[in-house]
């Protein structure tokens, strides 16, 4: 099968497709074969992991999918002192519950895996606990989220060089790959600088 969207790749670790059909689709999100922190923040809300496990059953397939490709990066660099299926299975849970924060993506999990696969994330001294692999994970995150405060930054900008009267008609000037709720983003940062109260928190990121 082509993956093609988020969802498309949920169904293509369902189906077990074959490793090289998802590398190449999260080729996409890389240039130079670095995580394009842009292309990624592009992924549509609605398709981001915050969104799909609103479906009981998505969640379940999220759960199964997730687990699978922590297991599959896990076996790859051959720990002696790893985690067992049931601590895999709840850092699972966890990364899905923790998804919220920041508004991640699978695609964003999986990019992150390749990267500890490769061992670009940090040495891991031939052990791994949940607590080490969100040490690991927040690099990634921080990495991010920074990305993120740098796009609103631009978009920023470019709405002060509009002027204050041509607010209601800026959203036609914003960069088509910013989603609808990275737009609602920087209209609030626009607001919020005005009044003095802007917060640069990882909530409810792009």
């Amino acid at each position: 099968m082509t993956i093609s969207s988020s969802k498309n790749l949920l169904n293509a670790l369902q189906k077990g497709t074959q490793r090289t059909e998802i590398s190449l689709y999260l080729r996409r999100f890389k240039e130079r074969g670095i995580v394009a922190f842009d292309k990624v923040l592009a992924i549509p809300s609605d398709d981001r992991i915050t969104s799909l496990v609103k479906d009981e059953k998505t969640r379940y397939a999220l759960l199964i999918a997730i687990t699978a490709s922590l297991k599959s990066a896990f076996n790859s660099v051959n720990l002696s002192n790893g985690m067992n299926e049931d601590q895999i299975l709840d850092l699972s849970d966890l990364i899905i519950f923790q998804s919220e924060q920041d508004n991640l993506s699978l695609e964003d999990v999986l990019l992150f895996l390749q990267r500890f696969v490769a061992g670009e994330s940090g040495k891991l001294f031939n052990r791994l606990d949940i607590p080490t692999f969100f040490d690991l994970f927040e690099k990634y995150r921080q990495e991010r989220h920074e990305k993120t405060l740098e796009i609103r930054e631009e978009q920023h900008a470019n709405f002060k060089a509009l002027g204050r009267d041509h607010y209601t008609n800026s959203a036609s000037n914003i960069d088509k790959n910013i989603d609808a709720s990275t737009i609602q983003d920087l209209l609030k940062t626009i607001i919020d600088d005005r009044t003095g109260t802007n917060d640069d928190n990882r909530e409810n990121e792009v």
